[in-house]
């Protein structure tokens, strides 16, 4: 993943989900967590910081998922995050 990260498909990916995001969710915003061993929940994608989100919050702020991979603690933390309506989109 660190390839990806560095030369911009994560930032693209986010970008190109960012819209439906905002179309199914009413607080103008999505949710995003980064996962190796560990998941780590990170401030919200907003308009405000959309267009450089990877480099600012995820690699700027010194998280680097670039080892193991671990999909039980970010399905973990998913389910926390559910309520009795439902998962947020």
């Amino acid at each position: 993943m660190q390839r990806r990260y560095l030369n911009g498909s994560v930032q693209n990916a986010l970008i190109r989900l960012f819209p439906i995001a905002l179309k199914f969710d009413d607080d103008g915003s999505m949710p995003v967590s980064v996962f190796d061993e560990k998941c780590f929940e990170l401030v919200p994608m907003t308009l405000d910081n959309y267009a450089t989100y990877v480099e600012n919050e995820i690699l700027g702020k010194g998280y680097n998922p670039y080892r193991g991979t671990n999909y039980a603690p970010v399905i973990k933390h998913a389910i926390q995050n559910c309520d009795d309506d439902g998962c947020p989109t």
